[in-house]
């Protein structure tokens, strides 16, 4: 069984069960904890370091919210075997701006790129069924324009997981739904002010189109 123990700063403004999570992400990052290994059940944790079971509870629907573990039926958590391990991969070098144009042998398992659908793993049956069953008569609404800041109902559901998720306290009024990354980024410069300056981290959006400067920051001078 895992040993997990936590060196919790207890007036920090960090409240515990983040800083039990965050702990855990770095046990994990750091392959001290590797995929997998069963977590202690949330009794047992709970005695160990002297904490409510709320506490646990909430670190591990953190931990299971950003898909570090996954709670298995009748078994138990365990944390989640990935592939790669994402966090030690190096972004500080674009591979347009290696040396001697130097690129990468990337074996891509799915292709996200804007505008192209990765038809090989797409679940083309399932979209069918549902595009059927959307263009029936009780769903006409569907073919309407909607509301320009996207769908109510979504952005409350969007809101209720960032909550529970993230801690943000926010309505579905102060979201913005946008068809693709481009659309957003106008939006958001709009909202902001063409007068500011804007950063974003990196690696992110890089497209030099529409006016937007960069990846890591510029005047939001989007065109009227």
């Amino acid at each position: 069984m895992i040993v997990i123990t936590p060196d919790f700063v207890q007036r920090s403004k960090i409240p515990l069960y983040i800083q039990l999570a965050d702990y855990i992400k770095r046990e994990i990052s750091n392959g001290n904890i590797s995929g997998g290994e069963k977590l202690p059940s949330k009794r047992n944790l709970s005695a160990y370091l002297g904490l409510s079971l709320n506490t646990i509870q909430a670190a591990y629907d953190q931990l299971i919210a950003e898909g570090y573990i996954k709670s298995m039926p009748r078994k138990g958590l365990y944390v989640t075997k990935v592939e790669e391990k994402v966090y030690e991969r190096k972004f500080n070098t674009p591979v347009s701006l290696k040396k001697n144009n130097e690129k990468e042998d990337l074996k891509i398992k799915i292709d996200f790129s804007s505008g192209k659908v990765d038809l090989e793993n797409f679940p083309y049956s399932i979209w069918k069924k549902l595009t059927i069953e959307s263009v029936y008569g009780d769903h006409g609404e569907l073919f309407n324009i909607g509301d320009p800041q996207g769908e109510q109902l979504l952005r409350d559901e969007i809101a209720k997981y960032l909550f529970e998720s993230r801690g943000v306290r926010c309505s579905g009024d102060q979201i913005v739904l946008g068809a693709g990354t481009q659309v957003l980024m106008g939006l958001l410069c709009l909202i902001i002010g063409k007068e500011h300056l804007y950063a974003i981290e990196e690696p992110g959006f890089s497209s030099n189109e529409g006016g937007i400067k960069g990846p890591i920051g510029g005047n939001c001078a989007y065109p009227s």
